[in-house]
């Protein structure tokens, strides 16, 4: 598993362990997790 960091700014949604898709930015087989701790979103490359 590789994860790389994306910081796109700060968010809130509100909750912990969210997790979007983003077309324009991944590939289907990477998932953006939001990371609220860090207040970025992790770029996980599902193998």
């Amino acid at each position: 598993m590789v994860e790389s960091i994306v910081r796109f700014g700060v968010f809130d949604f509100g909750g912990q362990g969210k997790t979007i898709i983003l077309g324009t930015t991944a590939s289907e087989d990477h998932v953006i997790k939001w990371q609220p701790l860090y207040q970025c979103f992790i770029l996980t490359e599902n193998a």
